[in-house]
């Protein structure tokens, strides 16, 4: 596109210095308004989620603060969906950084997970679990508590780096409209490679469930995109966000039954009780992942934003 004598800025209706974005033309001065106003946003972002982010993972080294090892992880998957977004490589040293923390914090929050759901169960087998899980969580956060002051100074040193250095590249070299549509496909290509996956070996298969795993994966990364984008690019996606939440909530349940059931294939040699305790539990949460799995329902998403 050629600017003519009837071609003018769409911000400001100025003539000169125009440049063509998207059908329309916007002049020098307010594109390098727009940019200042978006690299504050995602500069403020940055410092704000990060700052929080080695905030939490400090208080982590608490033994009894269950809440700061959840409120760690979720920061920390808020800054990496974003940072993806931003098409920063995956292997980059703060996301790769950032990746070592939560190797560390994982299984403990795992353990937490766990704990709460048997703390007031009864029943042999479940009492046993507990006490198995609460002994190797404690360990878990001896092994926290001994690296992860390093990490987090790592961590913090990477983010200064990434800040006073790439943000901006990375802030104002992609299209965001083109990003959220990138994200979107992709996850529709994953909930249609689940349903293709069901419909040829059925929804319990190993294969099926493999493919739901990274259907949640990505729910969960575009719930947390769109937790933030509505500050960052000015619009509203409330709507998108309670979208992915409620799929991602489909799989809460699913994960956490699963992780009962490895638990219990971990521990059936250490616990003292009959084979006969360990095998009705199994079974009796085997029909509990069966039925939720056979619950799960995905609907694709519409492919554009807002």
């Amino acid at each position: 596109m050629m600017p003519s004598e009837t071609n003018t800025c769409q911000l400001c209706k100025n003539e000169q210095s125009l440049i063509p974005i998207k059908q329309h033309f916007i002049c020098s001065e307010c594109l390098a308004e727009g940019n200042d106003w978006r690299l504050a946003q995602w500069e403020s972002w940055f410092q704000k989620r990060i700052s929080r982010y080695l905030h939490v993972c400090k208080k982590c080294l608490k033994t009894s603060d269950a809440e700061a090892i959840h409120q760690a992880r979720v920061t920390g998957r808020k800054i990496t969906s974003l940072l993806q977004f931003l098409n920063v490589p995956k292997h980059h040293p703060l996301v790769k950084e950032i990746k070592r923390i939560h190797s560390l914090l994982n299984p403990v929050r795992e353990a937490d997970v766990f704990l709460e759901a048997f703390e007031d169960r009864d029943g042999q087998v479940h009492q046993q679990l507990f006490k198995k899980v609460h002994k190797k969580r404690k360990k878990l956060q001896k092994k926290l508590q001994q690296n992860l002051p390093e990490l987090v100074q790592k961590a913090s040193r990477r983010s200064s780096a990434f800040a006073a250095e790439e943000l901006s590249f990375y802030a104002l070299s992609i299209d965001p409209d083109a990003r959220i549509l990138l994200f979107e496909s992709q996850f529709n290509e994953k909930a249609d490679q689940y349903q293709k996956t069901v419909d040829t070996y059925g929804k319990q298969a190993p294969e099926s469930i493999k493919v739901l795993h990274k259907v949640r994966i990505q729910s969960k990364v575009l719930r947390y995109l769109y937790a933030d984008l509505s500050s960052l690019a000015g619009q509203d996606f409330s709507k998108k966000e309670k979208q992915y939440k409620d799929i991602q909530t489909q799989f809460g349940e699913i994960n956490d039954v699963k992780d009962w059931l490895d638990k219990l294939d971990r521990y059936k040699e250490k616990l003292d009780v009959s084979e006969k305790e360990i095998a009705a539990a199994r079974k009796k949460w085997n029909n509990r992942l069966k039925a939720l799995i056979d619950d799960v329902e995905l609907m694709q998403a519409k492919t554009r934003a807002g």
